[in-house]
């Protein structure tokens, strides 16, 4: 049952192309505009006369190649046979698998008639890449599945940092549409970065025994404190085509973090 509920929670939260999430708004304020957050061309559009402050808290997890229609396929039931096809989408070595969490604050106010959005966030974010079916079985199984067995892999990716970012945003309106530009500073707090990592893996018969050889080239941060500085900027745009057609479109996170470590 279990086992069951787990691949039943990367089917409807990983799917083709789209980062499912789950988000926990902290309204600090009746007048709070947290949709301006995910969409910037939103500032100055909340019911707030002077200033709101917004908090927002996320979790996603994602995968840009994954299929549910096994699953449909075969009754929406989960079969030996659909588990193997989950697994090999999984591992397909074009495939990216993101994970990461945030929380943030903003808070927006009126320059004259100018809205303008004062922002901290902090996050942090997973990334790998699996080239083995055998790879995925052994997170989503454990190795005891395979006792007696020697599982490989080669070439994989392995990444995760977390950082901060302090933004400036505002938001102009040009007659049915409007614009919402927030630039960010970021600082990074810590990054650890695996390539080429091999691996090979022999469990004993009675899973008692354990034996693991590994190869890898890993870039870490050097110290505990700020060990990244870098820029972003989130930019969307809102037009009003018709009297209930509103069209939005942004683009999030646009930018780069320059790191200070070593590679071992």
């Amino acid at each position: 049952m279990l086992r069951y509920i787990a691949f039943m929670l990367i089917t409807f939260i990983s799917t083709s192309t789209i980062f499912s999430q789950m988000r926990l708004q902290l309204r600090h304020s009746p007048w709070a505009s947290v949709p301006t957050i995910v969409q910037p061309a939103l500032l100055g559009q909340g019911k707030y006369e002077y200033v709101s402050v917004s908090g927002d808290a996320q979790f996603w997890l994602g995968t840009n190649s994954f299929r549910i229609d096994p699953i449909l396929q075969n009754g929406n039931t989960l079969t030996e046979e659909v588990e193997n096809d989950i697994i090999a989408d999984l591992a397909d070595s074009d495939n990216q698998i993101n994970l990461g969490t945030d929380y943030q604050i903003l808070v927006q106010t009126y320059m004259g008639e100018l809205p303008i959005s004062l922002g901290y966030k902090s996050g942090s974010q997973v990334y790998f890449q699996l080239n083995s079916p055998e790879t995925a079985s052994l997170i989503l199984k454990g190795n005891s599945f395979f006792a007696g067995q020697t599982v490989s892999d080669e070439d994989l990716i392995f990444r995760d940092w977390s950082y901060q970012e302090i933004s400036l945003g505002t938001a102009f309106e040009f007659g049915e549409t409007r614009l919402g530009i927030r630039a960010k500073f970021l600082l990074g707090d810590r990054a650890t970065l695996y390539n080429d990592l091999s691996y090979e893996l022999f469990t004993a018969g009675d899973g008692r025994q354990v034996d693991i050889r590994s190869t890898y080239d890993v870039f870490q941060t050097a110290s505990s404190g700020i060990d990244g500085y870098g820029a972003g900027v989130d930019i969307g745009i809102t037009h009003q085509l018709y009297d209930q057609w509103e069209i939005h479109v942004a683009a999030l996170d646009l930018g780069f973090i320059s790191w200070d470590g070593v590679i071992r």
